[in-house]
C-alpha cells in the first residue's frame, strides 16, 4: 500500500513538475510576444511617420508650385496693366474728362 501511496505521489509530484514547466515556457512565449510585438509597433509607427512627413513635403512642394504659378499670373497682369495704361493714359483721361463734363 505504501508503495502505491508514493507511486501516485511520484505522479503527482512529475504532473505538478509538468504544469509549472509549462506555465513557465507559456509565460517566457508570453514575454517573447509582448516584445516582438512592441518592436513592430515601433517599426510601424516609425514607418507610418515617415510616410506622413513625406506626404507633408509633397503637398508643400504642391502648395509652393501653385502659389508660384498663381505669383507668376499676377505679376504678370500687374505688368499688362501698367503697360494698357502707359500705352493709353491719354484716352483713359479723356475718357475720364469727357464723364466730368456730362455730369
Amino acid at each position: 500500500m505504501d508503495n502505491i501511496v508514493k507511486s501516485i505521489s511520484d505522479i503527482e509530484n512529475h504532473a505538478k513538475k509538468i504544469i509549472e514547466d509549462a506555465n513557465n515556457e507559456c509565460e517566457t512565449l508570453r514575454s517573447d510576444y509582448e516584445a516582438k510585438r512592441n518592436e513592430a509597433i515601433k517599426l510601424l509607427e516609425k514607418e507610418a511617420d515617415a510616410q506622413i512627413e513625406e506626404a507633408k513635403a509633397k503637398e508643400l512642394q504642391i502648395a509652393n508650385e501653385k502659389i508660384a504659378e498663381i505669383d507668376k499670373k499676377a505679376k504678370n497682369t500687374i505688368s499688362a496693366l501698367k503697360d494698357d495704361y502707359a500705352n493709353n493714359k491719354d484716352e483713359y483721361s479723356k475718357q475720364v474728362f469727357e464723364k466730368v463734363i456730362e455730369y
